[in-house]
């Protein structure tokens, strides 16, 4: 069998939508916009959240209803690979 090169990972602070460059890409919006995996405070309570940065915004599931927010704090980041 193989040795498997798993990555490591962080969660690392972040404002004003300044993404770093080792944060973890989770996917592509419809229109080819890069998502991000983060965390984001809502009601005292951390979320996790796709975070836009095209949009300045993260957005998160409460309840069933997908809430959109212009603040985040935290953002999924790769320490090693």
């Amino acid at each position: 069998m193989s040795e498997i090169d798993i990555p490591e990972f962080a969660w690392k602070t972040v404002s004003k939508f300044e993404i770093p460059n080792n944060s973890y890409v989770c996917g592509y919006s419809s229109n080819g916009s890069v998502i991000y995996v983060g965390l984001v405070e809502y009601r005292g309570c951390l979320y996790p959240a796709k975070v836009f940065p095209s949009r300045r915004e993260a957005r998160i599931t409460v309840g069933g209803i997908e809430k959109s927010l212009s603040t985040w704090c935290k953002l999924l980041v790769v320490t090693s690979r």
